[in-house]
């Protein structure tokens, strides 16, 4: 998240720079002052780069509600973003959790290949009902690893840290509230 902020910051202000240049440009080659339609397309340039660039840097936050405990979740939509996953990452709080969506009700298998520290799956149906749960699921450092299965067709997945269903009292049956 900071180093998309940082990006987001650092474009903002190279977009100003380089138009601020490109304007300096123009007025000091024709010595005049820049007539005012060259101005408004100029204008409406600046916007649209800081508006592209803030959609295509920036992912929305969500939240997902376990009883009292919300969490900030990151959305793994695309298959290549599920295919990642939680891989390489260091670590994640217990105030925040990945969410999975596949485009349709199915069977899901998971592993922990290149995952770093072990974790609490939540399996969701389509009703945002919490059908399975497999907790303390540790990384795997070796081939073949072991997957973790829903027992029935889910829509969702969450992946949070380990310990964290149990000590928000998080259990199959529960419905929850995608925020």
């Amino acid at each position: 998240f900071k180093s998309r902020t940082a990006v987001l910051v650092y474009s903002i202000l190279m977009i100003f720079s380089l138009t601020e240049k490109l304007f300096l440009q123009i007025y000091d080659k024709k010595q005049t002052i820049i007539s005012l339609p060259i101005k408004k397309i100029f204008l409406f340039l600046i916007i649209f780069l800081i508006v592209s660039s803030v959609f295509i840097l920036y992912k929305p936050k969500s939240e997902l509600c376990f009883n009292e405990k919300c969490i900030e979740i990151e959305i793994m939509q695309s298959p290549e973003e599920r295919a990642l996953g939680l891989m390489y990452r260091q670590k994640i709080s217990e105030d925040q959790g990945m969410l999975f969506i596949f485009d349709q009700p199915l069977k899901v298998n998971f592993w922990m290949k290149n995952v770093q520290f072990s974790i609490d799956m939540i399996f969701i149906d389509e009703t945002n009902t919490i059908v399975h749960i497999e907790k303390n699921v540790p990384p795997c450092h070796k081939d073949p690893c072991p997957t973790y299965s829903s027992i029935s067709e889910v829509k969702y997945v969450v992946e949070v840290v380990s310990g964290f269903c149990d000590k928000f009292n998080v259990n199959t049956n529960q419905t929850l509230e995608l925020i």
